[in-house]
C-alpha cells in the first residue's frame, strides 16, 4: 500500500515538469483585465418576502450556533483562536520552492484568514524567477458538525504582484478533529477568476494532516504534512509537498 501511495505521488510531481514561473507570467500579461472587481447585479429581489424569511432564519441558526461554540470550549477549544502557520511546499522534479506562511484569526463562527504565496524557480546558471501573490480571506463562515467536523466558506481577494492586479478569490475547506484534537485532517480549495474576461487565475487543492506536539491550556502547536495542486491561467499545473508547522493560541 505505502508502494503504491509513494508510487502515485512520483506520477503526479512529474505531470509539470514543463511548469515554469516564466508560463504564468506569460499567460498574466495577456490577460487584460482585473484592478477593477465588477458589481455584479442583485441575484434577488429586495422586496421577495420568502428569500427575506430564510435569510433571517439563516442569521439566527449562524447567530445560534456562534454563541453555542463560544460557551463551550471543552468541545471546542479553538472557537476562538489566533493561528499562525509557517509552511513550505517543494516540487523536486520542477525545481520549486513555494513557500505559504499564513494567519488566521477565529471568533465563534467567523474567521479571517490572509496567506502570502511565494514561488521560487531555480534556474540554470545560478539564477532564480520568482512569482508572488498574497490571498486574504476577509469574511470566512465556520459551521460546526458537531465537535469533530467543521466547513469553512469564505471570500476575499488575490493579489498578484507581478501585473499589480487583485481579483475576487473563494475559499472552502472541510477540518476533520481526531482524538480531542491531537491529529487534524485538512482539505482546502481556492478558486480565482477575473469577472472581466472569465478568465481563470489560480486554482488550488491542499490536502494536509497536523499531528500535534505541544497541548497546553492556551496553545496547540501541530507538525504538518500534506499534498498540494495549483494551477494558474488555465495552462501551468504544479504538484508539491507541504510540510510545516501550525501554532494556535486560544
Amino acid at each position: 500500500m505505502k508502494k503504491s501511495v509513494l508510487f502515485l505521488l512520483i506520477i503526479l510531481l512529474n505531470m509539470n515538469l514543463l511548469a515554469q514561473i516564466s508560463d504564468i507570467k506569460k499567460h498574466a500579461d495577456s490577460n487584460k483585465g482585473g484592478n477593477v472587481i465588477s458589481d455584479g447585479s442583485p441575484c434577488f429581489d429586495e422586496d421577495n418576502g420568502l428569500f427575506d424569511f430564510f435569510g433571517s432564519l439563516f442569521i439566527d441558526l449562524i447567530l445560534y450556533q456562534h454563541a453555542e461554540v463560544l460557551s463551550d470550549k471543552e468541545n471546542y477549544p479553538i472557537a476562538f483562536s489566533l493561528e499562525v502557520m509557517p509552511q513550505i511546499a517543494y516540487s523536486p522534479d520542477n525545481n520549486y520552492v513555494n513557500f505559504l506562511p499564513r494567519a488566521r484569526l477565529t471568533w465563534g463562527v467567523f474567521s479571517t484568514d490572509i496567506r502570502a504565496n511565494v514561488l521560487l524557480e531555480f534556474l540554470e546558471n545560478n539564477t532564480n524567477d520568482i512569482y508572488k501573490s498574497i490571498e486574504w480571506q476577509a469574511f470566512i463562515l465556520n459551521f460546526h458538525m458537531g465537535p469533530s467536523a467543521q466547513m469553512r466558506f469564505g471570500a476575499g481577494f488575490f493579489y498578484e504582484e507581478y501585473t499589480n492586479k487583485r481579483y475576487p478569490e473563494f475559499y472552502a475547506a472541510f477540518h476533520l478533529y481526531l482524538k480531542q484534537h491531537a491529529t487534524t485532517i485538512v482539505l482546502e480549495g481556492r478558486s480565482t477568476d477575473d469577472a472581466d474576461t472569465a478568465q481563470n487565475i489560480f486554482r488550488e487543492v491542499n490536502l494536509q494532516g497536523n499531528f500535534r506536539f505541544i497541548n497546553t491550556k492556551s496553545v496547540f502547536s501541530y507538525i504538518n504534512l500534506g499534498l498540494v495542486y495549483q494551477n494558474y491561467y488555465t495552462s501551468v499545473d504544479l504538484w508539491s509537498i507541504q510540510a510545516g508547522l501550525n501554532f494556535i493560541i486560544h
